[in-house]
């Protein structure tokens, strides 16, 4: 499991710094925290290298419009 830092986040998916590149197409199964178990998934559209870590945007899978102000709550996630 890798812990991932979420720095911006939208109904459409989330800005992370990890610790690791990722292969852009890439899907994620994110844990959410304090959600007793819940996931979601989300792709790889964009990674690069950046001095404070690898910075990534990830597009939601199948997340319902309107939900980026619930996921947001959650996200200091794991994946």
């Amino acid at each position: 499991m890798e812990n991932l830092l979420a720095v911006d986040v939208s109904d459409g998916g989330v800005g992370v710094i990890s610790q690791r590149l990722h292969a852009v197409g890439q899907m994620l199964l994110i844990l959410l925290r304090g959600q007793a178990g819940r996931y979601v998934r989300a792709k790889v559209v964009r990674c690069w290298q950046e001095g404070d870590g690898v910075h990534m945007g990830l597009e939601f899978d199948r997340v319902p419009p309107q939900s980026g102000y619930r996921l947001n709550s959650s996200l200091g996630f794991a994946a």
